[in-house]
């Protein structure tokens, strides 16, 4: 029999909001499990947590709240079959250049890959940047065109929050969306395939 719960994660630092929604989901069968989060990117994580999980997700903003609603059971289906998701690596940048040596060669060289990524038949199903990499993603940069490519062709952006904070650089973000060091673990455990530049 479908079940209704509600999960108060209020005031929770990351992970934490995600590990007791995976451990609610993993005790209910099928119905709806309500997530009520206080940050917006902890909501975005727990929803992306719970469609890894096959379950649909949907989150809105109650005042300072964030409402995450999962459905899990017969009506949820997984985003994608498994041959899919192997098919289609997590691509990990962590720099704004490609290699070590020279760095005006190694920023050619990143900027030549993700020009080729956006050709390829199958892009990556993920693109994750941190540290100096989130500069990729901001106004200004030479990557810009290449990042919206494969943003548009169905590549998830995920940012780091930590790194874009940082830099100073989080009222810049052009491409893609910020992301909390938990969520980007889960990416990366959870794909089968992980480059790792």
């Amino acid at each position: 029999m479908p079940e209704e719960r509600t999960l108060d994660c209020r005031g929770l630092n990351p992970p934490m909001p995600v590990v007791k929604t995976k451990r609610s989901l993993s005790e209910m069968e099928q119905g709806v499990l309500t997530v009520i989060v206080d940050d917006e990117i902890v909501s975005r994580s727990v929803a992306r947590a719970a469609e890894r999980a096959g379950c649909t997700a949907t989150a809105e903003r109650d005042g300072t709240d964030f409402h995450v609603r999962i459905q899990k059971g017969e009506v949820a289906e997984p985003a994608e079959s498994p041959q899919e998701a192997a098919a289609q690596p997590v691509v990990l940048v962590s720099g704004a250049t490609l290699g070590r040596g020279d760095d005006a060669l190694g920023a050619v060289l990143l900027k030549a890959l993700l020009y080729a990524l956006t050709q390829s038949p199958a892009p990556p199903k993920a693109l994750i940047l941190v540290n100096s990499a989130v500069r990729l993603a901001v106004e200004g940069s030479e990557c810009l065109e290449f990042l919206r490519g494969l943003a548009g062709a169905g590549a998830d952006v995920a940012v780091c929050a930590t790194s874009l904070d940082h830099f100073g650089l989080a009222d810049r973000l052009a491409v893609g969306r910020a992301s909390s060091m938990d969520e980007i673990v889960e990416m990366l455990g959870s794909s089968p395939r992980t480059i790792s530049l």
